[in-house]
């Protein structure tokens, strides 16, 4: 497959390069019958993109696979304009129970979409963060799983991206640490999201809080673009150790 003519930037949401995507080469499933829980899901409409969850329906039934049921992901989405900062992340909670909603009426898939939130809250927040995680796990609706934020930096620009914390070492910061053991206490799980560089701060974390789960989401971000392209088997040493 050639790849996409479109010039992407790194970090942000792009529409479908759908002629790219088109000469993918069908795959059979190998176990059509074992059944799939699709672990990290977006649903999103942003600007003319589109992923809601009829596109979704559509490409379950195309995909051949037995997908019973998703966890849906933060994303940014769906935020509520007119709450304040720290509860605008709550309105995406509110939408995902929606499309559950949908979902469950059978109308549109058979899958469980949604059956799990994994949330956004800014952990450093003290007293407002435990607000918001109160906030996500009343409008969940008993869909709470855990809460996403994100930590991935680069000293490159072009590897950065356009989501993270602006700075190095923000899994290792104190006020981050104390909006951790909160949400452990919640019995929610945590979604680490960084660059394979930055494992070693998860680890850090983990061991520094032995009573949080930890989820690595995006198997650490190996990176292969800007100043890491061409160095693949670098990459794959560090990340591997």
């Amino acid at each position: 497959m050639t790849k996409p003519t479109t010039k992407r930037i790194f970090g942000q949401s792009h529409e479908p390069d759908e002629g790219w995507l088109a000469k993918a080469v069908p795959e059979t499933a190998l176990e059509p019958q074992l059944p799939i829980v699709d672990a990290h899901l977006h649903s999103l409409h942003r600007g003319e993109y589109r992923y809601l969850l009829e596109e979704y329906a559509h490409d379950l039934a195309a995909c051949g696979h037995n997908v019973v049921a998703t966890v849906a992901a933060e994303c940014r989405a769906m935020y509520r304009a007119y709450w304040p900062d720290h509860l605008k992340c709550v309105g995406e909670t509110t939408f995902l129970v929606g499309i559950a909603a949908m979902a469950a009426s059978g109308e549109y898939t058979a899958a469980r979409v949604a059956a799990s939130i994994v949330a956004f809250a800014d952990l450093t927040l003290g007293d407002r963060t435990r607000e918001t995680r109160e906030a996500h796990k009343e409008a969940a609706n008993g869909r709470l799983a855990g809460i996403r934020q994100a930590g991935k930096w680069d000293s490159d620009p072009a590897v950065r991206g356009a989501i993270g914390p602006g700075r190095a070492g923000f899994y290792l910061e104190p006020e981050f640490g104390k909006g951790l053991d909160v949400l452990a206490a919640m019995g929610l799980t945590f979604d680490a999201s960084v660059f394979h560089t930055q494992i070693p701060d998860v680890v850090s974390l983990a061991r520094a809080h032995p009573g949080a789960n930890i989820v690595l989401i995006h198997t650490g971000s190996p990176m292969e673009q800007a100043g890491y392209a061409g160095k693949e088997a670098q990459v794959h040493a560090t990340w591997l150790a």
